[in-house]
């Protein structure tokens, strides 16, 4: 069974990774010449990922952990 700041850091995770992912997918449809119905939806999609990201964060800082964030390796770690 995993650990509270095991399982928060799973979440954080996936967060970042949809954000990161929900990104990558509209800059290749921006590069691709997609319309702009279909940057529009990709768009709003990154937005919301974002948005997820950002509560999932408030809501560990909620907790009463603190996130490391590590810019050279690009990563965030969830501590006590």
């Amino acid at each position: 069974m995993a650990t509270r700041v095991e399982s928060l850091q799973q979440v954080l995770n996936y967060a970042k990774a949809r954000r990161d992912s929900e990104y990558n997918e509209y800059i290749t449809f921006r590069n691709a010449g997609a319309s702009l119905d279909v940057l529009t939806a990709q768009h709003k999609s990154y937005t919301e990922a974002q948005a997820f990201l950002e509560g999932v964060s408030m809501a560990i800082f909620a907790a009463g952990y603190s996130i490391i964030t590590d810019t050279e390796a690009d990563t965030q770690t969830v501590t006590k």
